[in-house]
C-alpha cells in the first residue's frame, strides 16, 4: 500500500486533463447587493390614501425620461427590499407589422431570438439574470430580470445580439415548421378561442388572418429573415418600464446604454404604429356568427363582447380588475354548482 505522503505527491503531480478547468470567472455574478435608499421621485410617487396611521398607500411610477423618442417609467421598489430589478422595454416600429409577409417574418425572427438568446445569455442565467422577447403589432418588446447590479449590462447584451446572433439553416427551418404547424391546427382551438379571434379581426386593424400569415411563413425564406435581422429597428419610439431595488441614475444608464447598443434614430410621430378600433353602434346588436371549421367539433361557444368607450388614463386596469372579478365568479358558478 502507498504511503500517504506519495500519494499525495502522486496526485499532485498528475498530468493536466485538456478540457477540465475551472470556469472563467462569470461578469454577470452581483458584487453588490445593498438596498438601495428610496430616491425623492420615489417618495413623491408613493403617496398615502385616506387618514389615519394605517392608509393605504397608492403607488404610481415617476417619469424620468420624457423626449420626443424615449419615455422611461420608475418605480423603485420599498416594501420587498430584495437586491433584484425588473425591466420592461418596448420598442415601437411599424417595420414588423407592415404586411403579412413581414409579420410572419417577425414572428420566425422572434422564435430564432428567443433560441438564440438561450446561448447568449447563459452566464447572465447562471448568474440569477433572465431576458426574454416577443413581437407584435407595435414592433419588438424585451423584459429582464435578475440582480439590479447587472441588469444594465444584460440590457446592453441583449441589444448588441438582436442584430448580430447567428441564424442556422437546420434552425430556421425548425422553427417556420413550428410556427407553421400551430397556424394550419388553429381552427382546432376551443370555440372560445375562435370566438376571440373572429372578434379581433372584425374589430381591430391592422390584423391579419391565420390564413396570411401561413401563406407569409410559407414563402418566408433564411435571405430574407437575415435581411430583417440587418435592417431591424433602423427608427424607434421607446417605453420603459424598470422597477425593483435600482435607482434613478441606475435606471437611466439601463435605458441609455440599450439605446446606445441598437443605435436607432428616433421615429417620428406620423410613423408610429397605431391599432385602429371599430365602433359598435350604440344601442344597437351586432352579430356574428361562425360554423367551426373542424367537422369533428362537437361544441360550441357564445361571446358576449361589450364596447365601453376609449381608452382613457387607468381605465383598462379598472377593466381588467374587474373581468378578473367576475371571471372568478363565472368559473365558480358554471364548473361548481
Amino acid at each position: 500500500e502507498m504511503p500517504i505522503g506519495r500519494e499525495v505527491a502522486a496526485w499532485s503531480a498528475s498530468p493536466r486533463l485538456d478540457g477540465l478547468a475551472v470556469p472563467p470567472p462569470n461578469r454577470f455574478i452581483p458584487t453588490d447587493l445593498s438596498i438601495k435608499a428610496l430616491s425623492i421621485k420615489a417618495r413623491g410617487a408613493s403617496t398615502a390614501q385616506g387618514g389615519g396611521g394605517g392608509a393605504a398607500r397608492r403607488v404610481k411610477p415617476a417619469l424620468l425620461l420624457n423626449t420626443d423618442s424615449v419615455r422611461l417609467h420608475f418605480l423603485q421598489d420599498e416594501r420587498f427590499g430584495r437586491p433584484k430589478a425588473f425591466a420592461f422595454v418596448s420598442l415601437r416600429t411599424p417595420q414588423l407589422y407592415e404586411s403579412a409577409a413581414a409579420a410572419a417574418q417577425a414572428e420566425l425572427y422572434a422564435a430564432l431570438l428567443s433560441d438564440a438568446l438561450q446561448d447568449v445569455t447563459y452566464q447572465a442565467a447562471r448568474a440569477g439574470l433572465s431576458a426574454g422577447a416577443s413581437v407584435g403589432w407595435q414592433g419588438l418588446s424585451l423584459s429582464l430580470s435578475g440582480y439590479d447590479q447587472r441588469l444594465p449590462e444584460l440590457a446592453a447584451l441583449v441589444a448588441d445580439s438582436l442584430r448580430t446572433f447567428d441564424v442556422a439553416p437546420l434552425a430556421f427551418e425548425r422553427q417556420r415548421d413550428g410556427l407553421l404547424r400551430q397556424l394550419r391546427g388553429a381552427d382546432k382551438r376551443q370555440p372560445v378561442e375562435q370566438a376571440a379571434y373572429r372578434r379581433n379581426l372584425a374589430l381591430e386593424t391592422p390584423r391579419y388572418t391565420n390564413e396570411q400569415l401561413a401563406a407569409g411563413l410559407e414563402k418566408a425564406t433564411l435571405p430574407q429573415v437575415l435581411g430583417l435581422q440587418r435592417r431591424l429597428l433602423p427608427e424607434v419610439e421607446v417605453e420603459a418600464l424598470l422597477c425593483g431595488n435600482v435607482a434613478e441614475g441606475q435606471a437611466t444608464q439601463l435605458v441609455l446604454k440599450l439605446l446606445n447598443a441598437l443605435g436607432s434614430r428616433p421615429l417620428p410621430v406620423a410613423r408610429r404604429p397605431v391599432r385602429r378600433v371599430r365602433v359598435l353602434p350604440a344601442g344597437e346588436r351586432t352579430l356574428q356568427q361562425f360554423v367551426a371549421a373542424s367537422q369533428a367539433e362537437v361544441n360550441s361557444a357564445t361571446e358576449v363582447y361589450f364596447q365601453v368607450g376609449g381608452d382613457e388614463a387607468d381605465d383598462w386596469v379598472l377593466l381588467t380588475l374587474l373581468s378578473q372579478l367576475m371571471s372568478k365568479a363565472f368559473y365558480s358558478e358554471l364548473r361548481t354548482k
